[in-house]
């Protein structure tokens, strides 16, 4: 009987956290995160599904993993002492990681933090070091960025197909639609408008802000 046949005795052939996340960020950029199920896993592995009980608890602890191994990827620019322009940096680089892998907007949303989003978060309260506020107005901002680098990850920063069309329609019997209409200004990319969102909110939650 050869070493790789599925009846052999001896022990089961043993895994690092790093292959399982691996092997799940596999599945879910390839097909999203629906597909990462224990059983899927387990067969990318060459493990029985029962196998992957030996490493992770349930579905939710290896959604966990595999959101936090992602977040390594992320590469936390360095501070510069500008606050503003450090928090931007920030949102890009997380904006980079949810496009590479877009199932991990929701994965975050569930997951409690790992290693890897603790040490993002710490890279936001560097960033905002040299401002004088309150440890909670700060953890405050930074969930907001957060929610709005989600939000443009989901989007892409550019309208829902149709939704244009849905709002030219009515402004016959909307003046203000229509006045919004009639003078929209210059269109900005998707990437100065995440620079506003994250300046402004910087701007109005920490009004301190150099």
């Amino acid at each position: 009987m050869s070493p790789s046949s599925p009846g052999r005795r001896g022990p089961a052939p043993s895994r690092t956290a790093a292959q399982l996340s691996g092997a799940a960020i596999a599945l879910a950029d390839a097909h999203g995160l629906p597909a990462v199920t224990m059983r899927a896993v387990a067969e990318s592995l060459g493990l029985a599904p029962a196998a992957l009980y030996r490493y992770v608890a349930s579905r939710d602890e290896l959604v966990r993993l595999m959101a936090d191994a992602a977040l390594a990827d992320l590469g936390t620019p360095p501070p510069t002492g500008a606050p503003g322009d450090d928090l931007v940096a920030l949102a890009g680089a997380q904006l980079a990681v949810l496009r590479r892998h877009p199932w991990l907007v929701d994965a975050i949303a569930t997951a409690p933090p790992g290693p890897n989003g603790v040490g993002v978060l710490e890279a936001g309260l560097r960033a905002l070091a040299p401002v004088p506020a309150p440890g909670a107005a700060k953890l405050e901002l930074l969930a907001m960025v957060t929610g709005i680098t989600t939000l443009f990850a989901r989007s892409g920063g550019a309208p829902v197909p149709g939704s244009v069309e849905a709002l030219a329609a009515p402004t016959a019997t909307h003046p203000h639609l229509a006045a919004a209409f009639a003078a929209p200004g210059a269109p900005r990319r998707p990437e100065e408008l995440l620079d506003r969102a994250v300046r402004a909110l910087l701007a109005g939650l920490l009004p301190t802000a150099p």
